[in-house]
């Protein structure tokens, strides 16, 4: 990520009006005449999925970083991972077992008797 090894690169998130998450990478400078720390550059990384923690990263970040090029990057503790495509598999995988709890139809009587049976002959 750094072009030269004595800057240091800052993670971090925001999130817009309509609820998506999107990820920045920036580095501060020292100002000496206003005695305070100012953001130096700031680069937009990516947009993160707020279910498995995956980043899709930009064309422009892309183009000036080609090695996360075909890797699954994941955003963690205001840092970049990344991860094998086993763990990316598992994760999103658990991620949609997730996502099913939250319908509110399966969440009573019948149906959802039907669904833990179903998950219980399965295992």
């Amino acid at each position: 990520m750094t072009d030269t090894p004595d800057i240091k690169w800052n993670y971090s998130s925001y999130t817009d009006k309509m609820g998506r998450t999107y990820i920045i990478s920036y580095y501060n400078k020292w100002d000496h005449i206003k005695k305070q720390s100012r953001v130096a550059k700031r680069v937009h990384v990516g947009r993160l999925n707020a279910d498995t923690g995956e980043v899709s990263l930009s064309k422009a970040f892309l183009e000036e970083h080609p090695e996360y090029i075909c890797e699954s990057v994941f955003y963690e503790n205001n840092q970049l991972v990344v991860r094998s495509d086993e763990e990316s598999q598992e994760i999103k995988k658990e991620a949609e077992l997730d996502l099913s709890w939250r319908c509110d139809s399966i969440s009573f009587g019948l149906t959802y008797t039907c669904l833990l049976t179903k998950k219980n002959t399965k295992e």
